[in-house]
């Protein structure tokens, strides 16, 4: 899991691990054929977070504070052969 957050205040006094503003992974890809889906877990969502892949918006979590299994569908052009970049970032607060 990956603590992602907006501002420098802890919501909780006892959550000690670092966070992070938004999240970005760079991942290579050897073969893109056909449709894929992207699986991540969520818990406590109470802003807006944006899912996006090479630049293309995929959707964004639920809001929601349940810890939840969300998915998107990768259309087959989406993902390239090489390196790909995943960003998991806040809406509003996000520097393009």
């Amino acid at each position: 899991m990956i603590h992602l957050r907006i501002g420098n205040h802890p919501e909780w006094l006892s959550f000690s691990e670092p966070h992070q503003s938004e999240l970005k992974i760079d991942f290579d890809y050897t073969q893109n054929t056909s449709e894929k889906t992207l699986c991540l877990k969520q818990e406590d969502v109470k802003q807006n977070w944006l899912i996006r892949l090479n630049g293309k918006d995929l959707g964004k979590l639920i809001t929601d504070e349940n810890a939840m299994t969300v998915y998107f569908v990768l259309p087959p052009d989406i993902l390239k052969i090489g390196k790909n970049t995943l960003l998991i970032y806040a809406g509003r607060y996000h520097r393009r």
